[in-house]
């Protein structure tokens, strides 16, 4: 017989602990599937109630589960330390950066588009908003710039407050706007560290632009980045946005966070055309037909609700000036390097210059492809600084005004990239506008007189070089986020040799950059010559009227062009191309004893200009013809 073993009590009791410890186990798990099959079914429910448009339901559902739950917020590696500490700093830092955009914007005359600005309001006020289109080659805005124009002008008038600085305080409520979207980006997407929103704040290029400047890109980039920010918005989360009223209006006509984005993409096209780049990432991101069309049809009722009666006065020549936005071949990046080793009439830079823009586009929609179709999707706030950064890098034209539309974009990067970028970005826009106004303290800068030389295209170079590391970079990270198997760890130490790299050029950069504009060459890096700032400064003037005056003749506005010209030669009485511009105005104009009054004072001041004497030539030889 088999002898029986005998369990102690110490054991009997332990297996009996076990057997209870299981049905404890296997009754949590059947709770959990069962909460799970309710969440489940809860989720199934609200899509029902979605497709049946019952927003209602899906408002209360979402209450009770979601609203309220808060993220534990990752920080980004950094090889800089993070500055950690309350929010609040982080408004106190917008707030001092703001008025230092305000003071710049109260005490200087900005750049020479801001005179261009105030022609523009001008000739709409006198011949109406169309003749912008229709007579002017130099406008290219869309319409509802017109409209913004005659508010600004309606301001002047009214409360006194001078064009110049309204002009500048739209860009710099929106660089507000545009800080606060992207700290909402960064948190929503688990990147937010105060240290980069204090470096985007406080962004020498962001305050050089939008304070001193004087133009909108700014405000186009701040309603791309809100469109941005709305794409990927859960619409539940409108209600943490919005007033409860609006929030429940939206609710009531299924408007949604995809209508939103595309109004406030609709309205960023309508302040420059330069957003339609976005399009193919744009398309290719939103997950499916329906949301494609409630985005396109947004934007365009938005384009064309505010470009109202413009585009239907002249569709076409509004069509054609609008979409022939181009700025200066030559003088940056690529067709920098290309005009040095081929002349321009060689096929390369022909091409380049009128049909680059083309290739650049076509460039665009093959990496909007391999961002959406290939793997998983790139994030779209990662995709949108890719085109911008790619756009810059390749672009056959270039305004330093477009340096704004970079900054925001590489908050996603992390600190380096911001380094890098914000540093050879604000060192070319200083040594540019320092080139244009004469020295400091800054006035009024005008390329009118004449594009920037000597070190000065160094480090135009060296911040294209920039913006190709941090391209570069750009398609290192959606590379290992779309393909690699990679140790998060491993790829963590490949950035940090990456970044170690750059924070050591950085460093070079810097004490080059202190040696070239403080010890050597900073002081003389002037786009006019005289022995005080003063008289730099009346050059500058008198020769941005003049550059003014050309253009109203070349468009058949001969009266203001004469209108310009005095100004000139209040600044300077000797003025002879002033004089010279007077009298082809007069020649227009058919006045011919003023065109030769003009034409032999501009003699008196510099009898060889062949130029006044061929003109003066002209007008005996027509005055004579006429008295017959």
């Amino acid at each position: 017989m088999r002898k029986k073993t005998k369990k102690t009590k110490q054991e009997i009791d332990s297996i009996t602990n076990l057997n209870s410890n299981l049905a404890s186990e296997t009754t949590f798990n059947s709770s959990t599937n069962q909460v799970s099959e309710n969440l489940f079914s809860k989720e199934n429910n609200i899509e029902e109630h979605n497709s049946d448009s019952n927003k209602e339901v899906e408002e209360k559902i979402y209450r009770e589960t979601d609203k309220g739950n808060d993220k534990k917020i990752e920080q980004p590696l950094s090889l800089f330390p993070l500055v950690l500490g309350s929010k609040s700093l982080m408004w106190v830092a917008i707030a001092v950066a703001s008025l230092f955009k305000l003071y710049l914007a109260a005490y200087t005359m900005g750049t020479n588009d801001i005179f261009y600005w105030k022609m523009f309001l001008s000739i709409a006020r006198e011949y109406g908003g169309i003749a912008l289109y229709q007579k002017l080659s130099w406008w290219n805005h869309p319409p509802m710039m017109i409209h913004l124009l005659n508010l600004i002008g309606f301001i002047e008038s009214t409360v006194g407050i001078s064009f110049n600085f309204l002009l500048r305080l739209l860009p710099t409520l929106a660089d507000i706007g545009s800080l606060w979207v992207v700290y909402k980006i960064l948190e929503l997407n688990n990147k937010f560290s105060l240290a980069q929103l204090l470096l985007l704040a406080f962004c020498p290029i962001s305050i050089m632009i939008s304070g001193f400047h004087g133009n909108t890109d700014p405000i186009m980039i701040f309603f791309v980045i809100l469109s941005v920010y709305l794409i990927d918005l859960d619409s539940r989360s409108l209600d943490k946005l919005l007033p409860e009223p609006i929030y429940k209006f939206f609710l009531t006509y299924e408007i949604n966070n995809y209508h939103l984005a595309g109004i406030a993409m609709g309205l960023a096209v309508n302040v420059k055309i330069v957003p339609v780049i976005l399009a193919p990432c744009i398309f290719f991101y939103l997950p499916n037909n329906k949301r494609r069309f409630e985005y396109a049809l947004s934007a365009l009722s938005t384009v064309v609700f505010t470009s109202l009666p413009y585009i239907f006065q002249d569709p076409l020549q509004v069509f054609k000036s609008t979409f022939g936005y181009s700025s200066f071949y030559g003088n940056w990046g690529l067709s920098r390097v290309l005009l040095t080793y081929f002349p321009y009439e060689h096929w390369v830079n022909k091409f380049f210059s009128t049909d680059g823009k083309f290739l650049v586009f076509g460039l665009i929609i093959l990496v909007s492809l391999w961002m959406n179709l290939f793997s998983k999707k790139t994030k779209i706030f990662y995709q949108v600084g890719v085109i911008f950064y790619l756009f810059i890098v390749l672009s056959p034209g270039f305004s330093v005004q477009y340096l704004a539309w970079l900054t925001p974009w590489v908050t996603i990067l992390g600190l380096e990239a911001m380094a890098i970028c914000y540093l050879t970005g604000s060192l070319f826009l200083f040594l540019t506008y320092n080139w244009w106004s004469g020295g400091l303290p800054w006035n009024l800068a005008s390329a009118d007189t004449g594009n920037w030389g000597g070190i000065i295209i160094n480090y135009e170079l060296l911040c294209w070089g920039a913006f190709l590391v941090i391209l570069f970079a750009y398609f290192l990270h959606i590379f290992f986020e779309k393909y690699s198997e990679l140790e998060p760890s491993f790829l963590i130490k490949q950035k940090s040799h990456i970044w170690a790299i750059t924070s050591i050029l950085i460093i070079l950069i810097s004490v080059k950059a202190f040696s070239d504009i403080v010890l050597n060459y900073g002081p003389h890096l002037y786009s006019v010559q005289g022995k005080t700032l003063l008289e730099r400064q009346k050059k500058i003037l008198e020769r941005t009227y003049v550059g003014m005056s050309a253009i109203y003749s070349e468009n058949g506005f001969y009266q203001e062009s004469i209108n310009s010209c005095s100004k000139a030669l209040e600044v300077n009485p000797a003025n002879a191309d002033a004089y010279n511009n007077i009298c082809v105005a007069y020649i227009n104009l058919k006045e011919w004893d003023k065109a030769i009054e003009a034409g032999n004072k501009a003699l008196e001041i510099n009898p060889n200009f062949q130029l006044v004497k061929n003109n003066i030539a002209w007008a005996v030889s027509q005055k004579n013809a006429d008295s017959k």
